[in-house]
């Protein structure tokens, strides 16, 4: 069962979701411990967190986007209403993530806003690896259970 889950909510099913391939692609270490899951604006909140929670997650990334903005809320409440022990890290265009945010910030133990593409260096490792790596370095401590990671990062 893999750690991570990269999940979003498309519009339609035909669509794919390319960021979370681009994510997934560039985990490094992490990316045999990932799976993606894709699902459309037709099916019912208790199905994907269904499906979510069959897979037995320690992170679930999922992509808000101005058209699953509402329905990605839902699901994340719902996933943390069931399963507080997931750390959940959401991205997407900021004008997305700006219409969930205070809920998530009432969620949430903590949460971090790494800003725009360019403004999370510091989080890079020093040997500033290929973009998307950054979420793979900033997994790692709460994947090997040295530490707890709960961010919003916002991709543009």
């Amino acid at each position: 069962m893999p750690d991570i889950v990269l999940t979003t909510i498309n519009a339609k099913f035909i669509h794919a979701a390319f960021g979370l391939r681009y994510l997934r692609a560039n985990l490094g270490s992490l990316r045999d411990r990932s799976v993606i899951l894709e699902f459309d604006l037709q099916q019912r909140t208790v199905d994907q967190l269904e499906r979510i929670l069959a897979e037995n997650p320690k992170i679930v990334g999922v992509g808000v986007y101005i058209w699953n903005a509402v329905q990605s809320l839902q699901l994340v409440s719902e996933l943390k209403r069931v399963r507080p022990d997931i750390t959940v890290i959401v991205g997407g265009p900021e004008e997305a993530v700006t219409r969930v945010r205070p809920v998530l910030a009432a969620m949430g133990k903590s949460l971090i806003h790494t800003g725009r593409v360019g403004s999370g260096h510091a989080m890079k490792a020093p040997a500033n690896p290929a973009p998307g790596t950054i979420v793979g370095k900033a997994l790692q401590p709460h994947l090997s259970g040295s530490g707890t990671v709960e961010m919003l990062v916002m991709l543009r």
